[in-house]
C-alpha cells in the first residue's frame, strides 16, 4: 500500500459517517473487492480479515477504515464501488450524500 493519503475530502466524508460504518459493514464482505481494485495488499486483507476473525465485525471494520486512510489515487471511488458490489447500497449513498453536503457546507 502506498504510504500516501487519501484525499482529505474523501476521508473526511469517511470520518462523518465513521460511527455508522461501524455499526452497519461487515469488513470481510468487500476486503476481497478492495484487494482485486489494488486498494489494499494482500497483508491488509489478511490484518483486515484476521483482526475481524480474533476481535469481532467491528473491530474489522475500523482497521479497514484506518487503512483506507493511506490509500491514496482513487480508492475512495473504489470503496464506494466495492460497497456497490456487495449490496451495500444505502451506505454508498450515504457516503455519496455527504460528498455533496461537504461541497455546500453542510459538514
Amino acid at each position: 500500500m502506498a504510504q500516501n493519503r487519501m484525499s482529505q475530502s474523501d476521508y473526511e466524508r469517511i470520518r462523518t459517517n465513521y460511527l455508522y460504518l461501524i455499526e452497519n459493514l461487515q469488513a470481510k464482505n468487500i476486503t476481497g473487492h478492495l484487494f482485486q481494485y489494488g486498494v489494499i495488499d494482500h497483508d491488509d486483507l489478511e490484518e483486515i480479515n484476521l483482526r475481524e476473525e480474533n476481535k469481532g465485525r467491528k473491530a474489522g471494520v475500523e482497521i479497514l477504515i484506518t487503512k483506507l486512510r493511506w490509500c491514496a489515487g482513487d480508492s475512495f471511488n473504489l470503496f464506494i464501488k466495492s460497497l456497490e458490489e456487495k449490496g451495500y447500497h444505502e451506505v454508498a449513498q450515504i457516503l455519496k450524500v455527504s460528498q455533496y453536503c461537504l461541497n455546500i457546507g453542510y459538514y
